[in-house]
């Protein structure tokens, strides 16, 4: 994206992730520029719910805060050491 580290304070992700071609790096990418306490709210219709929560915290980069309907919160998980 060409953005700072932690440069964001939230990233809406919506209908779009079904069509990527590399998810991780997305996600990776995503993580990067999200402050520590920031949200990634995403939603896609293309998808499932157990595909939804599974494909985004799949690389350990997210964990789930919340659903409502068909957008979900997920939250930065601590990077290890």
């Amino acid at each position: 994206m060409g953005l700072p580290d932690e440069e964001l304070d939230d990233v809406l992700l919506y209908d779009a992730f079904h069509g990527l071609d590399d998810q991780k790096a997305v996600l990776s990418e995503v993580y990067r520029v999200l402050k520590p306490e920031s949200v990634l709210s995403f939603s896609d219709v293309h998808l499932e719910e157990n595909d939804i929560v599974s494909s985004v915290t799949s690389f350990s980069l997210f964990k789930l805060k919340s659903k409502n309907q068909q957008t979900y919160t997920f939250i930065k998980t601590q990077k290890a050491n």
